[in-house]
């Protein structure tokens, strides 16, 4: 039974949380904290690094799911295309924030280190986002209402 109507989904996307030798302490983690706040979860989907996987898992979550949480595919590597296939399934723009890739520039600066040209795909956002801190790495979280 769902408690409030609210129906809550994680979808965990990279390839290598299908491998066997593989823990999705991520999942397990928002699971844990959801569930201290009394949300618990009614779904779990998990993707590969593929467009047309990710699209169509997107398409499913959204038709039965009220909240869904997002897990990977934020990177700057090529297979780092979860931001591009909501924005494709939600018909929205992915719009540049020059802020973003000033705080990605700033965390290799602390470093000694320069900045990566492929990280600047992490300045994207999905129009209408709302852009939420990461303290613990380079790509922000993104706060997409449908």
């Amino acid at each position: 039974m769902r408690s409030n109507n609210l129906c809550v989904e994680i979808m965990a996307i990279g390839s290598e949380l299908l491998r066997s030798n593989f823990q999705d302490t991520n999942s397990e983690f928002l699971i844990e904290q959801l569930g201290t706040l009394g949300i618990n979860i009614h779904f779990k989907t998990t993707v590969g690094d593929d467009r047309t996987l990710i699209t169509t898992a997107f398409k499913n979550s959204i038709s039965r799911s009220n909240l869904i949480f997002t897990i990977g595919g934020l990177g700057p590597t090529q297979d780092d295309i979860t931001r591009e296939s909501l924005a494709t399934v939600l018909q929205k723009k992915l719009i540049f924030k020059n802020e973003i890739l000033e705080n990605i520039r700033n965390r290799f600066r602390r470093r000694n280190l320069s900045m990566p040209r492929v990280n600047r795909k992490q300045a994207y956002i999905i129009e209408g986002a709302t852009i939420l801190e990461n303290s613990q790495g380079t790509a922000p979280g993104l706060w997409v209402n449908s």
